[in-house]
Order: structure tokens, then C-alpha cells, then sequence
């Protein structure tokens, strides 16, 4: 009789303390695995679209500064890394304040950290100041604040006045 309760203990079909532990540590595993990956895909959308926030706010700031200039083709460089387009009543001023491109004082680009504009002559001379009779173009250089991996990105143009 005791013969046949052994054969049905080992017959029965049933799960024991180890196989539950060794399940749940693989689980445990696998979910930790998994965390981490959609943690380390969270963190590179995040700077994947800080990098094109960048990118569309160095684009937005050439666009509008090359519209003007097209518009306009009157520029001078009254103080270094100040632009005006146009004069007295339809002058336009591009200026950096505090990490801001501003066009007249109002914001039109935030987070650029450097604004830099070189006036171009006819005899190839670089002016960091100048009056519009001298300038036939300019050099743009515009540098983004750094983003959450401490990278910037930074967009060089030059845009040339209309000859009349």
C-alpha cells in the first residue's frame, strides 16, 4: 500500500518551491531587461528631439535674418554681433539677449548661444562693424545652448545683398 502512495507522489503532477523560484528570477530577468531598454529608447527620443528643436531654431533664425536681408538689401553692423536691416522707419535690428534672438526687442528664436555676424566688402575684407556702403554680403555663424548631452549644434550661412 505504501508502494502504490510513492508512485502516485511521483505521478502527481505538481510544481515545486525551486521551479516557482527559478520562474520567478527569470522573470525578474526579463523584466529587468526590458525596463532597461525602454528606459535607454526614452532617453534617446528625448535627444533625438532636442537635437531637432535645435536644428529647426538654427533654420527658423537664418530664414527669417535672410528674409530680411533679401527684403530690404540695406544692412550695416552697428556694434559687434548686432545687425540692422533697412533704415530709420522699416529698420529691422537682430540682436542676442539672453540666450534670445530678437528681432526689433521681440524673441523670434530662444536657446541660441551665439550669434555671430561678419560683414563681407567687395575686396574681400571681414567687418566685425560696418556701414552698409562697404557690406555687399554677411557671414552668419548662429550656435544653439547645449542640449541635455551637452552637445550644440551651430549652422554657417552667408547671404549676399541684391545689386541694383
Amino acid at each position: 500500500m505504501e508502494n502504490k502512495r510513492i508512485k502516485k507522489f511521483k505521478n502527481s503532477s505538481g510544481v515545486t518551491l525551486f521551479e516557482i523560484l527559478a520562474g520567478v528570477v527569470i522573470l525578474g530577468i526579463v523584466f529587468t531587461l526590458v525596463g532597461h531598454l525602454l528606459s535607454t529608447v526614452q532617453k534617446q527620443y528625448t535627444i533625438q528631439n532636442e537635437q531637432i528643436e535645435q536644428q529647426n531654431n538654427l533654420k527658423l533664425a537664418s530664414q527669417y535674418i535672410s528674409k530680411d536681408i533679401r527684403k530690404e538689401n540695406l544692412i550695416s553692423i552697428p556694434e559687434k554681433n548686432v545687425l540692422v536691416i533697412g533704415k530709420n522707419s522699416n529698420e529691422i535690428r537682430y540682436e542676442l539677449k539672453d540666450a534670445m534672438l530678437q528681432r526689433n526687442g521681440i524673441t523670434v528664436v530662444s536657446n541660441i548661444s551665439k550669434l555671430k555676424i561678419i560683414g563681407l566688402t567687395q575686396d574681400d575684407r571681414e567687418l566685425l562693424t560696418g556701414q552698409s556702403s562697404e557690406i555687399i554680403g554677411i557671414k552668419l555663424e548662429i550656435t544653439t545652448t547645449a542640449n541635455q548631452m551637452g552637445t550644440t549644434e551651430t549652422l554657417s550661412t552667408t547671404v549676399y545683398l541684391r545689386m541694383e
